[in-house]
This record gives structure tokens, C-alpha cells and sequence, in this order.
């Protein structure tokens, strides 16, 4: 794909040329440019997916190892934990439960992932703060105060 990438600009360049040795019109080069500046952004596009989907390819794995080493670090001690110490890291890892109006129960949790090698992000920053399993949603009716039974049965549990 680079390769016809590199092609399509060189068929640019070359037909500039032609038009600058005015062996080509400007009639011709306007119906000619068009079509190869089309399939050159097109090409353009599809490797940058291609290349987001790599990135989002190796964030995947690295949680995916990030998550199971959490997990056999928390099955090894879950053994040897009391009940209040499991209760502490429920309380840490679990950071929403709601309960929407067709009585339907969602949990949102949070899993520290730690990696030694960050990853590009798309957006030119890197992904290596932060929680990458929690979906943050402020617009919940539960994070709202006032929002109904759900906000009044969390407010009534934190006293």
C-alpha cells in the first residue's frame, strides 16, 4: 500500500512536470490531477486505519496481560485475605453500580493496569495513565445529584 502510495504522488509529480515542459495542457492536467489526489487521500486514509488498528491491536494485548496479572496476583492473595481486606479492594475496583429504569444492574469497575512501555495514542499523547477498563460517563443519571431513586438510595447509603 505504501508502494501505491508512492506511486500515485510520483503519477502527480510526473504529470506537473509534463504540464511545466508543456507537453500536457492545463485542460488536461485538471481532468487527470483530480482522480490520482482522490485515490491518494483514499490511500492516505486507509493506511492511517491501518495503522490505528495496530496501535489499538497492541493497547488490547497490553491490558489483556495487564488484567491477567492482575488477576493471578488477586487469586494468589484472595486466599489468604480476611473478609474486610476483600471488601477493601471490591471498594477499589468496583467504582459504580447502577440501576437503570427497567431494573437492569450495571457495574462499572476500574482495573489498575500498570505497563513498562507505553503506547501511542492516535490523538499524540500515550495511553499509560489512568484506568483503560473504565468508561467514564458523566451524563449518568446516577452521578447526577437529584437524579431520581437511584441518586436518593446512593445518598441514603453514604450516611
Amino acid at each position: 500500500m505504501v508502494k501505491e502510495l508512492a506511486r500515485v504522488q510520483s503519477g502527480i509529480g510526473k504529470l506537473l512536470d509534463a504540464y511545466q515542459d508543456s507537453v500536457l495542457t492545463l485542460d488536461e492536467l485538471r481532468q487527470r490531477v483530480p482522480n490520482l489526489r482522490k485515490r491518494e487521500e483514499a490511500l492516505k486514509a486507509e493506511l492511517h486505519g491501518l495503522e490505528a488498528m495496530a496501535i489499538d491491536k497492541q493497547a488490547y494485548l497490553q491490558l489483556a496481560e495487564g488484567v491477567e496479572d492482575f488477576l493471578s496476583r488477586l487469586r494468589a492473595s484472595a486466599s489468604i485475605l480476611s473478609v474486610i481486606e476483600r471488601q477493601k479492594i471490591l471498594r477499589l475496583v468496583v467504582k459504580e453500580i447502577l440501576l437503570d429504569r427497567e431494573t437492569k444492574l450495571k457495574i462499572k469497575h476500574s482495573i489498575p493496569v500498570t505497563r513498562p512501555n507505553p503506547i501511542p495514542a492516535p490523538s499524540g499523547g500515550d495511553l499509560t495513565s489512568g484506568y483503560l477498563l473504565r468508561k467514564w460517563s458523566p451524563d449518568n443519571p446516577a452521578v447526577q445529584p437529584n437524579s431520581g431513586p437511584v441518586a436518593q438510595s446512593v445518598r441514603a447509603g453514604d450516611s
